[in-house]
């Protein structure tokens, strides 16, 4: 699953996205703006568009899947997610389809909480020059938690019933929550974040780069104020401007 999160003071957010192997990103340039998605997806990982608004998102599966993938069981998994998303839609396709025209993160939050759809699980970071919000949704559910100057989300709620309630239910988005969350404190730079997303040292990078069946796939810094992404797929982050 993801690791996302939030620097005010840096005009920052990030995602380190986990997926498994045979995933495939790309990055599309628009006239107004950058977003990272599954090639050939018809909704977005994250963007950022020329007025400053920016989201990545993480999504909130049940135990019963963490369980499968934890195991090894991807076609299990497959199955356990198709069944308990079984006429769900993601909330990223509306999103990610006012991007280019969004010019507040209250556009987007107005968006999900008047929406009709029955929704996915996801956690879905929106941020703007004036803060962030995280935007809890889970069927017809809808929790707006503002996001503290420096804040880490993974991949469980703190407002819905859904997904992982306790540790145990999910190890993994709790550990990479308590690994973020207390390092993000100290930083000054982009640099150091980067540092942190994607660490050198064997020690560090266990910590936050996902091996296995269900692995880590590229990390992504968004400096929606200079309108600028940093992405990696494991080493060196490329520089990516409109």
């Amino acid at each position: 699953m993801c690791t996302t999160g939030y620097l005010k003071d840096l005009g920052l957010i990030f995602k380190n996205r986990d997926k498994p192997n045979e995933i495939s990103e790309e990055i599309v340039h628009g006239e107004k703006t950058i977003f990272g998605r599954q090639k050939g997806a018809s909704y977005y990982s994250w963007g950022v568009n020329k007025s400053g608004c920016a989201f990545v998102s993480t999504a909130v599966n049940t135990p019963e899947w963490t369980s499968l993938v934890y195991a090894g069981k991807l076609k299990e998994a497959d199955r356990q997610l198709e069944k308990e998303n079984k006429d769900l839609l993601t909330p990223m396709k509306e999103i990610s389809e006012m991007l280019s025209q969004v010019k507040n993160r209250y556009e987007w939050i107005d968006r999900l909480s008047n929406s009709s759809s029955v929704f996915m699980g996801y956690n879905i970071i929106l941020a703007d020059s004036k803060g962030a919000d995280v935007v809890e949704v889970h069927r017809k559910k809808r929790f707006v938690n503002k996001l503290s100057d420096r804040d880490v989300v993974t991949n469980h709620f703190k407002s819905i019933s859904h997904g992982a309630q306790s540790f145990s239910d999910y190890p993994s988005s709790f550990n990479r929550h308590s690994y973020a969350l207390p390092r993000i404190q100290k930083i000054k730079t982009i640099d150091e974040l980067k540092s942190i997303m994607c660490p050198i040292t064997n020690d560090e990078r266990k910590l936050i780069w996902r091996k296995g069946s269900f692995q880590t796939i590229s990390s992504s810094i968004l400096d929606f104020t200079n309108y600028r992404v940093f992405y990696s797929i494991g080493s060196n982050y490329e520089r990516i401007l409109f």
